[in-house]
């Protein structure tokens, strides 16, 4: 990614701009020109249309927006506004118009120049259709000749696009709206974004069988146009979100915890930090990548088998292999000496996905080690690549937040959507334990860069770093996914790391932080407290809850023998009330906010001392923006 980072969490986007027109309604948000949650007489038919500005890296050029008038009617609304694309090489600017219809159609047009010469894989319209509305329903497409073929919206996670060759796409909802998008400008397809962790298929501009990055000369200029077409009335009327709360209903499907390892991140703990690790987050397994092109490879692996063994956990390796693999691995043998790692991830240098004559060469040398295939990229490469792993104990691929956007609606849009990925990797490998590692903000590996990005500007944060991985909110994204992935029934998570900028907390001993990164040497992160919470879980049962009014809201349900336990966060800048089931038992909380955000990163176990849990004061407790609940009941 080349957008800069914030180094802390970010101040207040731009507000979104409510449009109505007699039966439809939209929301735009001005900070990356969304027009977001598409509804006709309050039900959803598409969850989006942005116009993007990519860069040879897939990178996204946040706009900057100008300009931007609202005229209003009854029957009418019409948005305009002047967007500018600025960073690094790349310099665009286009002008926006989005009219909402009361007669069910909404238009968006997108009008663009290049100011400079830069290489760009894509500039135009992306169209997202909720995969959870449309997964599995029939549909029409047109294609530019004019005939049509009758299709399906994938069920299981296409690894190909579903459709190619797209002009008008036409569908129906499960409440009887009939829908057609129309796309002019440009070829579209669509790609089905699941294999990324998105909630959407995403109907996007410019076929990629074409030959990418493209060379952009200025005055270069691009035009296009969306058009949604809307009949019927729903069958049915759509309840709304409950103002300001949300009311909580337990899971009836209850699962073991997962197995939780984490990547060790960077910085070597001191004495009081690999206590507070063996103490609260008492990790699994420690993660650790060997890369035989890495000069110093043997010493890291040694240093890496020292601090597994300083926390109590055991030794995960992930091992790429490259054309003298039977070299590196007596290599590699020489260098466990007594280290016995308990799991080994296979990877190949010259593939996204494990080669199956790795995986044996693997189990020769490393016999009673579990065998991991899979990919560091993506579901998208395991689904792809589908490499054999007869011979391997587990399957893996990563899961991050931010693949194609960045922002926090997004991100909790799509918290769920990897719930789908285990669903299929099971499918895909069912004598297979499934891995989902690592669980990131940001990718740790781009499987599809074409070229070197630039180096990070001084004093900004490297682009796999973001910084909401040490505010609150990255609690609500941890939870979230977290309980996608176990509820879906992944074995094994490898939830952030454990030190440094990507990790639970800052070590005291870290490497040179740019300035953008301003945690404190030795302070604890918020997802620290919610890792402790989940270890506490263990030896019981756990599930997803609903948040009855606010779906975006994570909470799990923990059941042990003697205690039962609720974690919950609140991602919104806002207040929200929650409401909860009659308790069996008294109730008990802890409560991660901004009045204890302090004493919870530089005093934690204070933070997390017994006699620091406070009284439950009744079913309902209003949790304060972008905070972090952990309800306790302890059976009599």
């Amino acid at each position: 990614m080349t957008q800069p980072v914030p180094s802390r969490p970010t101040s207040p986007e731009p507000g979104p701009i409510r449009l109505a027109a007699s039966g439809l309604s939209a929301r735009f948000e001005p900070g990356a020109a969304f027009l977001r949650d598409i509804r006709w007489h309050g039900h959803p038919v598409l969850m989006g249309v942005y116009a993007a500005v990519r860069d040879h890296n897939w990178g996204t050029v946040d706009p900057l927006l100008g300009d931007v008038r609202l005229a209003e009617s009854p029957d009418a609304a019409v948005l305009t506004f002047q967007a500018t694309c600025q960073d690094g090489s790349v310099d665009y600017r286009w002008q926006g118009r989005i009219e909402l219809n009361g007669a069910g159609w909404v238009r968006y047009d997108f009008a663009g120049t290049a100011g400079r010469a830069f290489a760009r894989n894509r500039i135009g319209f992306c169209i997202l259709h909720g995969a959870t509305e449309c997964a599995g329903r029939p549909c029409r497409v047109q294609h530019p000749a004019g005939d049509w073929t009758d299709g399906v919206f994938p069920e299981r996670i296409s690894p190909r696009q579903p459709f190619l060759d797209i002009r008008r796409l036409a569908w129906e909802t499960a409440d009887g709206v009939a829908c057609a998008v129309e796309c002019l400008g440009d070829i579209f397809e669509m790609e089905d974004q699941r294999n990324w962790s998105d909630a959407s298929f995403k109907t996007y501009c410019t076929p990629l069988e074409r030959p990418f990055p493209v060379a952009v000369a200025p005055g270069d200029t691009v035009r296009q146009s969306v058009v949604l077409r809307l009949e019927r009335s729903p069958r049915r009327s759509v309840p709304g979100p409950l103002a300001g709360r949300g009311r909580i209903e337990y899971p009836d499907c209850l699962l073991p915890l997962p197995r939780l390892a984490h990547g060790l991140g960077d910085g070597l703990p001191d004495d009081r930090e690999a206590e507070l690790v063996r103490r609260f987050l008492q990790p699994s397994a420690v993660r650790h990548l060997v890369d035989f092109r890495a000069p110093d490879w043997a010493a890291a692996l040694l240093r890496a088998g020292a601090i597994a063994r300083s926390l109590d956990a055991e030794l995960d390796l992930a091992v790429i292999l490259g054309n003298s693999a039977a070299d590196e691995l007596a290599c590699l043998r020489d260098a466990l000496a007594d280290t016995s790692p308990a799991q080994c991830l296979v990877l190949s240098a010259d593939s996204p996905c494990t080669r199956p004559a790795h995986v044996a060469m693997v189990r020769q040398a490393l016999p009673r080690a579990r065998l991991g295939a899979g990919t560091r990229g993506n579901f998208a490469e395991l689904n792809r690549g589908r490499p054999v792993a007869s011979g391997a104990d587990v399957v893996t691929y990563a899961v991050a937040a931010t693949v194609h956007a960045h922002d926090r609606q997004t991100i909790l849009e799509n918290m769920g959507a990897a719930a789908w990925t285990v669903r299929d990797a099971r499918l895909l490998y069912p004598l297979a334990a499934v891995e989902v590692a690592p669980v990131s903000f940001r990718q740790q590996v781009n499987p599809v860069a074409t070229a070197t990005g630039p180096e990070s500007a001084p004093g900004r944060l490297p682009e796999w770093v973001d910084a909401r991985q040490w505010s609150a909110f990255g609690i609500a994204y941890g939870l979230g996914v977290f309980a996608a992935l176990a509820g879906a029934g992944a074995r094994s998570i490898g939830l952030f790391d454990l030190f440094g900028m990507t990790g639970l907390l800052e070590t005291k001993a870290a490497p040179p932080r740019p300035p953008a990164f301003t945690a404190m040497p030795g302070e604890v992160f918020p997802l620290f407290h919610l890792v402790a919470d989940l270890r506490g879980l263990a030896g019981g049962l756990l599930g997803a809850c609903r948040v009855v009014g606010h779906p975006a809201v994570p909470a799990v349900r923990g059941v042990q023998p003697d205690a039962c336990s609720l974690l919950v966060a609140n991602p919104y800048p806002e207040p929200l009330v929650i409401e909860l089931p009659p308790g069996q038992a008294p109730r008990r909380y802890r409560l991660l906010a901004t009045t204890t955000a302090a004493v919870a990163a530089r005093d934690p176990a204070g933070f997390r001392a017994e006699d620091g849990l406070s009284d439950w004061p009744s079913d309902r407790f209003e949790l304060p923006p972008e905070s972090y609940l952990h309800v306790l009941e302890r059976k009599r």
